[in-house]
């Protein structure tokens, strides 16, 4: 068998990655730094509120295991967001599931920022998953989707 047998062609996409939220075509390495500045902003509130409860159960009054609570709330929304996720990405699409879903953690963030009531606070956290639930669906299936 000749050498030429062997050679293995390399995988070539032919599809345009296009930016969630300019509809403008990025280079792959501004598409990647892109998709990880999303799955930071998706994920860095959990943390937040994690390293911050024993402050929030100070001035507030919280309970000290109330992040448990929170955390278990949370957890809810982004597997309800997970489940119901393809139908949304299927009817509006990648980018405009995203924007939902930053849009969706931008308020819950900012309510988590003003509120005072603790069953208000968990309330918000449903809310929270849901945003990051659809938003880092959303942000996978935009990534995986060249690939189908």
């Amino acid at each position: 068998m000749s050498a030429s047998a062997f050679h293995i062609r390399p995988l070539v996409l032919r599809h345009h990655h296009l930016c969630l939220v300019t509809s403008r075509l990025l280079p792959p390495l501004e598409r990647v730094i892109g998709i990880y500045l999303l799955f930071i902003t998706f994920g860095l509130p959990n943390n937040l509120i994690g390293s911050t409860w024993p402050a929030l159960n100070k001035l507030l009054s919280f309970p000290s295991d109330g992040s448990t609570t929170v955390f278990i709330v949370i957890s809810v929304g982004n597997i309800i967001a997970s489940f119901t996720s393809d139908k949304l990405i299927r009817s509006i699409g990648h980018a405009k599931t995203v924007w939902i879903g930053l849009i969706l953690t931008i308020i819950a963030v900012l309510g988590w920022a003003f509120t005072t009531n603790f069953a208000l606070f968990c309330c918000i956290g449903l809310l929270f998953g849901f945003g990051a639930g659809w938003g880092v669906a959303g942000t996978k299936n935009y990534m995986v989707a060249p690939y189908k």
